[in-house]
């Protein structure tokens, strides 16, 4: 581990304020990149952000640190998310759509986008749809883990990822978007 985030670490299970913000700005730049996933609004992911470092700080003393520590808080970043996803839930009726798999002419637009394109237009994405597709796709989280961790049913997990893809797979498509 490097000295810098270990004498973080080390200063803030000794309370230290000093340390305390010396692990925020090392912690920052990977946990608003988790957050942008999760939150169209950069406002809010900080808002997020500071939730998630806040219960790093809270279970500081639970860290493993034989453990990589960045996997760690990026967990701790993902479950916060999670809970605010939940938060913010309506029950509503929901079905399932078929599943169908991207087209090859899906794989040749997204091959010549530019990766923040594609990153923009996730963010485009409703909350729910989001918020699965990123547990999913980039997380690697299964329908059941999923379901479970949002309180819904596997079949809408699977309808939110089917819903995602179709979506982006329309804009990827016509290269064009629409804000929510």
């Amino acid at each position: 581990m490097d000295e810098k985030l270990q004498n973080a670490i080390d200063g803030c299970l000794n309370h230290d304020r000093r340390a305390q913000k010396a692990l925020y700005d090392l912690c920052f730049p990977p946990m608003m990149a988790l957050c942008l996933r999760y939150q169209k609004n950069r406002d809010t992911a900080v808002e997020l952000l500071n939730e998630a470092f806040l219960k790093v700080l809270l279970n500081l003393k639970t860290y493993d640190q034989q453990r990589p520590f960045f996997t760690w808080v990026g967990t701790l970043t993902v479950r916060t998310a999670i809970d605010w996803h939940r938060k913010s839930l309506r029950h509503t009726h929901e079905s399932l759509e078929d599943y169908h798999h991207e087209s090859a002419e899906l794989d040749a637009a997204t091959s010549t986008l530019p990766l923040e394109e594609i990153l923009e237009m996730i963010q485009q994405l409703p909350d729910s749809e989001r918020l699965v597709f990123n547990l999913f796709e980039i997380e690697g989280f299964a329908h059941l883990e999923i379901a479970s961790q949002l309180q819904i049913s596997e079949r809408s997990s699977k309808r939110h990822l089917q819903q995602a893809k179709s979506r982006l797979k329309q804009w990827i498509l016509s290269k064009q978007f629409v804000m929510f």
